[in-house]
This record gives C-alpha cells, sequence and structure tokens, in this order.
C-alpha cells in the first residue's frame, strides 16, 4: 500500500525506525516515549520503580552522583509517578531535581542548560487525565535516542535489575519555583531579544491554557510582551486537563477571541510542546500557517537555510504548492516530531512542524515548543506590522479531513486484504486531486485515515467508507 503521495517539488524520506508506524504491539518506548492509562501496564508501580532504575543505570558519571531533572505536567497521577521514579533513580545513585509542574519543551530546556544527565517528563501530551507517559531527554535537551530506549527496552524485558549504589542519592523538590522561573524569565528573551515589551497595552492575547502545563506558566511570559492577557482554561484541578479545551478543541479560543476583540488567540495542549491559533476574526490557523507565515519572514531576511521547511505526510498540499511557488521546498517526514527534527538537523534547516501545532524553530530550541511558536508569531506580527490574518491570506487549505478509528490490534495493514483493497481503490478514484495517508497512531490504539481532496463531503465519504472497513478487520 502506498502511504504517502507526493506532488511536484516534494520531497518525502522515509524512516528506517521499527517504530514509523507507530508503537508496536507490547512495545515499551513508543514514538513519543511510554504512554499508558494510570495503575495499568507501563504505569503499574513495579513497573515504574525498575524503569526508573535502568534509566539510572544507563547513565554514567564519574565518581559522584550524575543529576536528573524531572517534571510533570497537572495530572493527578503525576505527583505518584513522580515519587516512584524519583525514589528508584536515587537508589542507583542519581540526584534528583524537581521543577514541579512544568511544560515538557521547559523541562527539555532546562535539562540541557542545567547540564542534567537525564531529563525526565510526566505527561500523556493532549491525552485525558486518566492517561500519562514518561518521556526522556538526554544533557543536549533532546529526546533520548531510538538506540538508548531500546538499550533500555531490551534490559528491562531481560529482567535485568540494578543494584543499589553505594553512592547515595539525593531527591530535591525545593528548587521548583527556581527552575520554572528560569524558564519563564529566559524563554521570551530568547525569541524576542532583551527587550521583550515589544507589544501595547491595547493588543489582547487569548491563552487556552488547556488546564495543563502552561496554566500559570504561559500566562506570566505573554504578561512581558506589555500585551493585555485574558486567559482561559488555565485554574487546573487535575481532572480536567485537555477536558474539552487546549488545542485539540480551539473552538473554545474562537469564540473568546471573538467575545473579547482580542488581536489573536494562542491554543496550547497538556504540555505545552504544541499551539493552535485564532486571528482576530475568529478562523482557526493550525501548524501549516505557522510554517506558511514563518517561512516567508524567514526567507524575506535571508534567515531560510536551503530554502526549505520540513513538514509531515500530513502537511496540507496546498502549503506544499504555495511555497514551491515562492521558492521554497518542502521535505515530508513521518508523522512525528522526532522525525521532523531528524531531517531538520541533518539538512541544516530552519523551521518545521506539523499540522498539528508541533513546530520547531531550530536557532532558538531543538525541540517543538508551543510558547516559542506563539512568541515567534508575535514577533512577525510585530515586525511585518500586520495581523494574524492579514498574514495567512496567501495559503489557502485544500479539504482535508482525518478519521480515527479504534483497533484492538496493529498488524502491517498492507497485509489485511480488504483494507489494502479499498485503500487502492481511494488511490484510483483521487488519481492526481488528492492524497490518502493510512498509518497507525503513535500514542493511541488508533488507525488514522487522512484523505484530502477537492471537495470535502467527497472525501468525508470516502473516508467514512474506509473507516468502516477498518473498523471490521481490526476494531
Amino acid at each position: 500500500m502506498r502511504k504517502i503521495s507526493t506532488t511536484e517539488g516534494s520531497s518525502v524520506r522515509e524512516a528506517n525506525s521499527p517504530q514509523e508506524a507507530g508503537r508496536c504491539e507490547g512495545k515499551i518506548f513508543g514514538t513519543d516515549g511510554i504512554r499508558d492509562i494510570v495503575n495499568h501496564g507501563f504505569l503499574k508501580s513495579a513497573f515504574l520503580d525498575k524503569l526508573g532504575r535502568v534509566i539510572g543505570s544507563n547513565i554514567h558519571a564519574d565518581g559522584h552522583a550524575p543529576r536528573v531533572i524531572i517534571g510533570r505536567d497537572t495530572r493527578p497521577s503525576g505527583a505518584m509517578i513522580e515519587k516512584i521514579l524519583s525514589g528508584a533513580l536515587a537508589s542507583v545513585g542519581m540526584n534528583v531535581d524537581s521543577a514541579g509542574v512544568i511544560s515538557t519543551p521547559g523541562l527539555a530546556y532546562l535539562a540541557k542548560c542545567g547540564k542534567y544527565a537525564v531529563g525526565v517528563m510526566i505527561s500523556a501530551s493532549h491525552n485525558p487525565s486518566n492517561y500519562n507517559g514518561i518521556k526522556l531527554f538526554g544533557p543536549d535537551g533532546l529526546k533520548m535516542t531510538n538506540s538508548i530506549e531500546e538499550k533500555m527496552e531490551r534490559q528491562i524485558r531481560a529482567g535485568v535489575r540494578p543494584r543499589r549504589s553505594v553512592l547515595k542519592g539525593v531527591f530535591s523538590d525545593m528548587v521548583e519555583a527556581e527552575l520554572a522561573g528560569k524558564y519563564i524569565n529566559d524563554t521570551p528573551k530568547i525569541i524576542l531579544g532583551a527587550k521583550v515589551n515589544i507589544l501595547s497595552s491595547r493588543v489582547r492575547i487569548v491563552l487556552d491554557c488547556a488546564n495543563g502545563a502552561l496554566a500559570e506558566i504561559a500566562p506570566a511570559i505573554f504578561s512581558r510582551t506589555g500585551a493585555a492577557i485574558i486567559p482561559i482554561n488555565h485554574k487546573a484541578d487535575g481532572d480536567n486537563i485537555n477536558c474539552r479545551c487546549g488545542s485539540l478543541y480551539p473552538e473554545a479560543l474562537r469564540r473568546k477571541v471573538l467575545a473579547t476583540k482580542a488581536c489573536i488567540g494562542f491554543s496550547f495542549d497538556g504540555d505545552g510542546d504544541r499551539v493552535i491559533m485564532a486571528d482576530e476574526k475568529g478562523n482557526i490557523r493550525d501548524g501549516d500557517f505557522v510554517l506558511y507565515i514563518a517561512a516567508g519572514y524567514l526567507k524575506k531576511r535571508g534567515l531560510l537555510r536551503n530554502n526549505t521547511v520540513v513538514g509531515t505526510v500530513m502537511t496540507n498540499s496546498a502549503l506544499e504548492n504555495t511555497l514551491v511557488r515562492q521558492g521554497v521546498k518542502l521535505v515530508r517526514t513521518p508523522v512525528g516530531d522526532k522525525y521532523v527534527l531528524d531531517e531538520m538537523l541533518r539538512g541544516g534547516f530552519s523551521i518545521g512542524g506539523e499540522p498539528s501545532g508541533h513546530v520547531i524553530f531550530s536557532d532558538y530550541s531543538k525541540n517543538g515548543d508551543g510558547v516559542i511558536t506563539a512568541l515567534m508569531m508575535l514577533k512577525i506580527m510585530a515586525a511585518e506590522n500586520k495581523t494574524l490574518w492579514q498574514l495567512a491570506q496567501g495559503l489557502v487549505k485544500y479539504p482535508q479531513i482525518i478519521v480515527n478509528v479504534p483497533v484492538k490490534s496493529r498488524p502491517p495493514l498492507e497485509e489485511i486484504k480488504p483494507i489494502k483493497e479499498s485503500a487502492d481503490r481511494i488511490h484510483k478514484i483521487l488519481h492526481n486531486q488528492g492524497r490518502l495517508v493510512l498509518r497507525y497512531s503513535g500514542t493511541e490504539n488508533l488507525c488514522r485515515i487522512m484523505i484530502e481532496g477537492q471537495s470535502f463531503p467527497y472525501i468525508k465519504s470516502l473516508a467514512n467508507k474506509l473507516a468502516v472497513v477498518i473498523k471490521k478487520e481490526l476494531g
């Protein structure tokens, strides 16, 4: 089955990783770390204790206990998981500092600038509160490599039980405010320069904090720009994270922007690594619009390295075609910011991202960061003296639909004859007038159908028919 359709001017690289199609059956580390239902599977206390010891045993230091930084989002299970992991890490000689509630990119930033041996983020990103997960970062602030994760997975499955260290590890939760404060203080300066107060108090900005990791952090950061900040979904109680709010539910953002006559709105997800925008007229603008606007801004200033933008197989073809007309090439990767970053590092590119709102500006960070993306949009608006609506006018996206089908198992889709035949029929129907991308989610037991074409009702009909076949075979 041809999963990736390309149009003229694009380049697609297939990842060699076995994780490309998502988390394999029973695999511990998926495309974005570990994720499961709380107190089930990989989030049982016994497994977490084993995981913490294995993580610690793979960190090497010269005669002293290496430092680990750990953070979490607002889920009620976060503190429990942090306690278990921190105790396990300390038992094998690690000194553990807690950043408390912080975003995933914030944790990655602190791991790098604090010279920690490893960063541990406890979050399930956009998932509801009954889920949680664990993401690992190296001392460079980058997500842990597949090779290290695979090594740890082999050790866990082999029943390796690291011994307690003669070095005494220490768990400290006394520096939470200091660590979160560093990310709050540094991030605006990194993007906007020393003078961060670039906006008038007449500028209103709505922030949907998803009742997650940015509930307190985002208002503190954006208030430094001088704008009037209107936060919503910023009173986290643990259970309400991502609950009908945040980047997966931008309608609340749109309504608030229109009701308050705000200039722009930003909607984050639970761990703050993605953002969806609303312009002053209430139009929702996703990651494709970020790539379009930022590419034009950077190219004009000679900062778009190799005149290339990195997207994924989900990137709308209208963006690709628009960029090509402007002399900019789009390179596509499999879904996942890890693959986007790999391609950016390989080609030395300035910007890459996904429609979901994961965007990486490599000159500032090697991680998708919703706060950095939002600050970049404000910077561009100020520099160009244009509204988000005006900046977005050059891109008209083709109709696209995504249908998620729950599955009980995840065999190779091309080996299931009814699914393959249905997908092949759709490819023939679309021909050169659209695309079908069929893949498993990297973090959930879902099969995702993406169809792009000229008529939304028609592609919706095609997607629903294919969904029926997949549900019959795998549901």
